[in-house]
């Protein structure tokens, strides 16, 4: 299960043990229910708090982090390294493809317009380890991304038969 889905289960069972919770205390509070339903609305408080904790942590630690970011790095983030595609070149000659495609995710992550870097990627999804599904999201998101047209008329030219649907029948 990936981390957004995890994420969207935590605040579903955050909400409806949010919205359980005031049902217990409104309930509680005109006298039905006794103590018991008033320490399992208090549990219900603790398992929604328990929940949204990572988001909510983020939010409010996010001033403090800024400032001691201006604190260690005055100037801002540092720039991006120099664009270079020899240590990609280098992985794929001695056919460590897994680095490889680490690098051009590194690449991409500081450069996200690199229509060569996606080509690469691409490519090496498709050729080497055989993952469509992969390869169709990051070609995805480098026709979003990418801002020459020419560049991405050669991204759909070369990978556009991965955004064709597939034929999910079975055949006999």
């Amino acid at each position: 299960m990936g981390e957004s889905a995890k994420r969207w289960v935590r605040w579903t069972v955050g909400a409806a043990a949010l919205v359980a919770a005031f049902s217990i205390g409104a309930r509680a509070a005109k006298g039905v229910g006794g103590v018991g339903a008033t320490w399992f609305g208090v549990l219900l408080i603790v398992v929604v708090a328990v929940c949204i904790f990572p988001e909510v942590m983020a939010v409010l630690a996010a001033p403090i982090t800024r400032w001691i970011d201006s604190l260690y790095l005055p100037g801002g983030r540092p720039e991006p390294p120099p664009l270079n595609y020899r240590l990609v070149r280098y992985y794929q000659l001695t056919q460590q493809y897994d680095l490889a495609v680490a690098e051009y995710q590194r690449i991409l992550a500081d450069y996200p317009e690199e229509a060569e870097a996606y080509l690469g990627l691409v490519r090496l999804l498709v050729s080497e380890f055989n993952d469509t599904r992969a390869a169709r999201r990051w070609l995805k998101r480098g026709l979003r991304r990418i801002g020459s047209s020419g560049a991405c008329a050669e991204l759909s030219e070369n990978f556009g038969y991965l955004l064709m649907p597939t034929d999910q029948r079975i055949s006999a």
